[in-house]
C-alpha cells in the first residue's frame, strides 16, 4: 500500500499585500490620517493590516514611526491654529 501525500489547502482570499499599499498607508499615517481611514482609503481591512504588522517586525516598526510622525504633524497643526487664534 502506498502512502498518499496530503497537501494543505490554503483557505480564504489571497492577500492584497503590496509594497505600494504599505507605502501609501504609512504615508497617510505620517500625515496624521487615522489607521482606520488610511486602510479604508487603500482598499484593505484593519484586520488585514493587523495581520501584516504582526508577521513583519520591520513593518511594525515602520507603522509605529509613521504614527509618531502623524502625531507630531497633528500637534504642529494645532499649535498653528492656537497661535492664529491668539493673534486675533
Amino acid at each position: 500500500m502506498s502512502e498518499q501525500q496530503i497537501i494543505p489547502v490554503k483557505k480564504g482570499r489571497p492577500t492584497k499585500y503590496s509594497k505600494s499599499i504599505v507605502k501609501d498607508i504609512l504615508d497617510k499615517l505620517s500625515r496624521g490620517i487615522s489607521i482606520r481611514d488610511a486602510v479604508k482609503e487603500c482598499g484593505i481591512t484593519w484586520q488585514s493590516w493587523r495581520n501584516w504588522i504582526l508577521k513583519d517586525d520591520k513593518l511594525k516598526d515602520a507603522y509605529v514611526r509613521s504614527k509618531e510622525l502623524g502625531i507630531e504633524y497633528v500637534i504642529g497643526d494645532i499649535d498653528k491654529r492656537i497661535e492664529n487664534a491668539l493673534d486675533k
